[in-house]
């Protein structure tokens, strides 16, 4: 398995011992002190603490944002971070990205693939300081061949990733083992670890990856009460026929002409969905779909089963909802 090991990773520990009984290296030892002082103490003692570093370790690269990649001929990746340097006591919220560069042709997949291929699996296993990640899916490309619908992305693609420190504004280190998939005429699975320290100082500082990792969650379909401001509205959603030939019928309303727009459904990996057939009604800001529905399995029914709904407007307007079919 190869490793991908950011310069800038110390393996000094110090066991300090939290409220909530872990034992988090040296860095959060540091934070925990700092954090006590005044002003004027934590400027003081966060010089002599970078300058010390700075003597310990002359090679290393205080602030990385982000990993080594992991070059595997069709494909590359690595992970990277929109802070090089979150502020002491701030940043409760911080974002990192699996950017992913593919070869010509060659695609990985989406957190549903489809009718092949395999989405990518995340294990956080070792990390430090993190209470809650989150990886949010950019909205997929629907590719096709010889009829078969797979969900994914070609090119290169950043994967957000919703990180919360358990301590708000203490350094944070990502430890991440990952399973993805990538295909072309064949199909390749890989496996690749990650190691991203992201540590605290007086300030925080943005990385030049937060521009780019603010352009790909600009791309993942809004959620909940979130949904609204998209301007698309999910009037009805019907599943009819009996199991084994049935299709669900979709329409929706937008203040945008509808000709563009697009609906990817999840279900149980029991079921698989055809592309959608679009028929634009009026003047062309309603749409309704037809998608027609195949079971993995004779006689199982999609009816009262749960699954999410995606919808694009096709001109930048995209939502997600959790469903119940019906």
């Amino acid at each position: 398995m190869k490793q991908a090991r950011i310069r800038a990773n110390f393996t000094l520990f110090c066991p300090i011992t939290l409220p909530r009984g872990l034992d988090l290296p040296w860095s959060l030892a540091i934070y925990q002190f700092m954090n006590r002082q005044n002003k004027t103490g934590r400027i003081f003692h966060f010089l002599m603490f970078t300058g010390l570093m700075s003597m310990l370790f002359p090679l290393a690269a205080f602030g990385e944002s982000a990993s080594e990649w992991v070059d595997e001929g069709y494909v590359r990746s690595r992970l990277v971070a929109n802070y090089e340097i979150i502020s002491f006591g701030g940043e409760e919220t911080i974002f990192i990205g699996w950017q992913v560069e593919l070869q010509e042709g060659w695609k990985t997949y989406w957190r549903t693939p489809g009718e092949a291929g395999l989405p990518p699996r995340f294990d956080w296993t070792g990390s430090l300081n993190i209470a809650e990640v989150r990886p949010l899916y950019p909205l997929p490309e629907r590719f096709e061949i010889f009829g078969i619908q797979t969900y994914g992305y070609e090119d290169e693609v950043i994967l957000p990733i919703l990180i919360k420190p358990q301590i708000a504004g203490a350094p944070v280190t990502i430890r991440l083992s990952l399973d993805y998939m990538v295909c072309l005429d064949i199909c390749i699975p890989y496996e690749a670890d990650f190691i991203l320290n992201i540590p605290a100082g007086e300030l925080a500082k943005p990385s030049r990856y937060a521009r780019a990792i603010d352009q790909e969650i600009q791309r993942v379909p809004r959620s909940g009460l979130d949904s609204e401001l998209a301007g698309i509205i999910i009037e009805e959603i019907h599943v009819r026929g009996m199991p084994g030939r049935q299709r669900v019928t979709i329409t929706i309303d937008s203040q945008f002409l509808l000709s563009g727009a697009d609906v990817i459904l999840e279900a149980d990996s029991a079921f698989r969905f055809d592309a959608p057939q679009r028929a634009l009604v009026g003047d062309g800001t309603r749409a309704r779909f037809i998608i027609p529905v195949g079971s993995m399995r004779e006689g199982v029914d999609l009816t009262g089963k749960p699954g999410i709904i995606t919808v694009t407007d096709g001109w930048g307007g995209m939502i997600e909802q959790e469903i119940v079919f019906q």
